[in-house]
C-alpha cells in the first residue's frame, strides 16, 4: 500500500509489543499519578530516533492505543510513523507450568471504533454460571464475584477480572472465522516460550491442541534464531511438514515487552526485529506471505547501503509541480534515458 511521502518497503526496526501506563499487570512506569505516568510514557516515546512502528499492547483493551492517539492526533509523536493496537489474551489449556498461553491480537486501526462489538462483546468466560464478557463492566464484576465482595473497589476488582479472564482457544478461533472483517484485519502472534508458550504444551495429549494454536496464529513471537529457521521449514522439520502440521510457514518476530520506560525500545539481547514494509497494517501482513524476505531478526539492518549510494529522493523544481519532491526506494530504483540525456549528471 502507497502512502504520501513514502518510499515504499524498506527495512525498517518494528516493535509491536509495548505496554502503556493504562496495563492492568506489572505496571512499572514512574510517576506518582497517572497524569505524570503518561507524560513521562509520550516523552519517552517522543525521543526514540530509530524505531519506525510500535505496538501499543494492554490487556484484554486497546485503551493505552486511544490515548496514545490522542496526543498523535493532538501534534505529538511525530517520530512514530505508525501505532498499532494489540490487545495481549490469555487462552487456555494451560502450559506444563500451569500458565495460560500468551496470545496476542494485532489490530488494524481501521477497526479500532468497532473492536468492542467484533471482539470484547463476543469473548466470554463462565463462572459461577454467570457469563461474562471481556468489558471492563464484565471484568469488575467477575473480579467482585471472584472476590465475592461486591464493595470491592473497581481497580482491584478490574485487575483480578483480568486475572481470572480465560479465553478458550476454540471460541477465539470461531469468532475470527465467522467475521470476515475481523478475518481480513487482525493477526494473531502466539508467545513460543515454554513457561507462558505454546511450547510450553509438551503433554502428548495435548499435541493436537499445541498444533492448533500454532494453526491459528499467524506470527510467533520469539527471538530464539532455531524457532526462526524452524516455523521457516529449515530446522528439523521440511517445509511441507511445517506447513501440513501448521498450516504455513510462520514469521518469528522479537519484540521487547515494555513495562518500564527504560525497556521502552529495547530489544533483549539486541535481538531487533527488522520488517521489510511499507509502515502500514498492510505492510505487516506481508510478512505472513513473505516470512522469510520480510523479517529479520538481528542487531544490524539486514540491507545496509552507504549514504552516497542512495538517493533519498529526487525534486523536480519547477513552478508547474510546486516544488514536487519524489521519495525514492533504495532498492526499487532505476534510471531510463537515451544516450547524452542526464542521467550520469544526475547520479553525480
Amino acid at each position: 500500500m502507497y502512502t504520501e511521502n513514502s518510499n515504499g518497503s524498506n527495512w525498517r526496526k518494528w516493535d509491536l509489543h509495548v505496554h502503556a501506563p493504562s496495563s492492568c499487570f506489572n505496571n512499572q512506569f514512574e510517576g506518582a499519578t497517572e497524569e505524570e505516568k503518561w507524560d513521562k510514557y509520550i516523552a519517552a516515546l517522543e525521543g526514540i530516533t530509530d524505531i519506525a512502528v510500535i505496538g501499543l499492547t494492554d490487556y484484554f483493551s486497546i485503551d493505552g492505543y486511544k490515548k496514545v492517539m490522542e496526543y498523535k492526533q493532538n501534534g505529538r509523536l511525530t517520530n512514530i510513523k505508525l501505532f498499532i493496537p494489540n490487545i495481549e489474551l490469555r487462552i487456555i489449556p494451560v502450559s506444563g507450568r500451569d500458565i495460560a498461553i500468551n496470545l496476542h491480537i494485532i489490530i488494524n486501526p481501521s477497526i479500532v471504533d468497532d473492536i468492542d462489538s467484533l471482539i470484547f462483546q463476543a469473548l466470554i468466560f463462565k463462572y459461577n454460571n454467570r457469563d461474562y464478557r471481556c468489558t471492563r463492566h464484565d471484568l469488575i464484576a467477575l473480579g467482585r464475584d471472584f472476590f465475592n465482595n461486591q464493595d470491592q473497589d473497581e481497580v482491584t476488582a478490574y485487575k483480578e477480572g483480568a486475572n481470572q479472564f480465560k479465553v478458550d482457544y476454540n471460541q477465539l478461533c470461531t469468532i475470527i472465522n465467522s467475521n470476515t472483517i475481523l478475518h481480513k484485519n487482525l493477526l494473531i502472534a502466539v508467545s513460543n516460550s515454554n513457561r507462558d508458550g505454546n511450547s510450553g504444551l509438551q503433554q502428548s495429549n495435548l499435541l493436537a491442541v499445541r498444533r492448533e494454536i500454532y494453526r491459528m496464529s499467524n506470527i510467533i513471537l520469539s527471538g530464539n534464531p532455531n524457532d526462526t529457521q524452524y516455523f521457516l521449514g529449515k530446522g528439523t522439520d521440511t517445509a511441507d511438514q511445517v506447513i501440513s502440521n501448521y498450516g504455513s510457514l510462520k514469521p518469528c518476530i522479537m519484540c521487547s515487552d515494555a513495562h518500564e520506560l527504560k525497556d521502552v525500545g529495547v530489544f533483549p539481547n539486541n535481538r531487533v526485529t527488522w520488517i521489510k514494509a511499507d509502515t502500514s497494517f498492510e505492510g505487516l501482513m506481508q510478512i505472513v506471505y513473505e516470512p522469510e524476505e520480510r523479517v529479520y531478526i538481528g542487531e544490524q539492518c539486514p540491507d545496509q547501503k552507504p549514504d552516497y549510494q542512495v538517493i533519498d529522493s529526487v525534486v523536480i523544481n519547477h513552478p508547474e509541480f510546486h516544488r514536487a519532491s519524489i521519495p525514492l526506494n533504495p532498492n526499487l530504483n532505476v534510471i531510463i534515458g537515451g544516450k547524452s540525456s542526464g542521467k550520469s549528471i544526475l547520479l553525480g
